[in-house]
């Protein structure tokens, strides 16, 4: 008799997930002074501006949606300015090194390539954990089935950014692995406004048939489906979290009526008005 089996003890000690949203009635810029304990932060910045400084890197302004990791082995001071001209909006995970230290030196520095004390990974968000992170936007932490989908949805980002840095290709260069990031960066923000491969690889700096071949390697797919991934992530979140007409919502996503429809059915398996009833 054959068998197959095997048992996982593996757990995250003291895994630290905060979320929600910062606003306030001024326009003057919130700013402080904050101790990184060691091990990892990734913050995904769904909405609003930030921006941050280290002794060891320059001011660097973020806009959302956007995430930012930082792996340090030791402590460190971090001064933050919020700018609150918009509603603020993120996720945010930390991971102490002390009780994880395993899981760091086997599991996530290899990933992130990590050589020195500290290590700062500035990124797009994509689809998958843009999506995540408004579920857990949308949960209750003081009900009792929400509490154990929180740290699993957590720990499903975290997963969905450090296979994304396993994946990334090394053979691109830093300039073009940088137009590739500007380009997916222009197509979720320009959603709305229907563009061609052509027009896109002007933006960038490229011409089509390398911003096609590279955009593949280096994201894992086509720009046709990297953007329909974000139609994909905003239509869901417009439809559930917003009172927006459909019509709206189907320009915001850039599509007709008529398209949206069929986009919606075929994409995520019900019109746009049987997925806004379920919520």
């Amino acid at each position: 008799m054959q068998q197959h089996h095997w048992q996982h003890r593996l757990h995250f000690s003291d895994l630290s997930i905060s979320a929600g949203s910062l606003a306030a009635d001024t326009t003057t810029p919130l700013k402080t002074e904050d101790q990184e304990t060691e091990g990892l932060k990734l913050v995904i910045l769904l909405r609003g501006e930030i921006c941050y400084e280290t002794a060891f890197a320059p001011a660097k302004q973020l806009k959302g949606p956007f995430c930012h990791l930082l792996r340090n082995d030791l402590p460190l001071i971090v001064q933050h300015q919020y700018s609150l001209r918009q509603p603020m909006q993120y996720v945010s995970i930390r991971l102490p090194l002390a009780e994880n230290q395993h899981f760091f030196a086997h599991s996530i520095d290899p990933l992130l390539q990590k050589q020195r004390d500290y290590l700062v990974n500035d990124g797009l968000v994509s689809a998958e954990i843009l999506q995540l992170s408004r579920q857990i936007l949308a949960l209750d932490p003081q009900h009792p089935l929400d509490q154990l989908q929180i740290p699993a949805k957590g720990l499903d980002i975290l997963y969905r950014f450090l296979q994304q840095q396993g994946l990334k290709p090394t053979g691109l260069s830093a300039q073009l692995q940088q137009q590739l990031e500007v380009a997916a960066q222009h197509i979720q923000q320009h959603i709305q406004h229907p563009f061609t491969l052509k027009q896109l690889a002007q933006y960038v700096g490229l011409n089509p048939n390398k911003l096609s071949f590279a955009f593949q390697q280096y994201f894992g797919c086509s720009v046709y489906d990297y953007l329909t991934q974000q139609r994909i992530a905003k239509a869901r979140c417009l439809l559930a979290q917003s009172h927006m007409p459909i019509s709206e919502i189907a320009w915001q996503c850039g599509l007709s009526d008529s398209h949206f429809s069929k986009f919606c059915k075929q994409h995520l398996g019900m019109k746009p008005l049987q997925l806004r009833s379920r919520h």
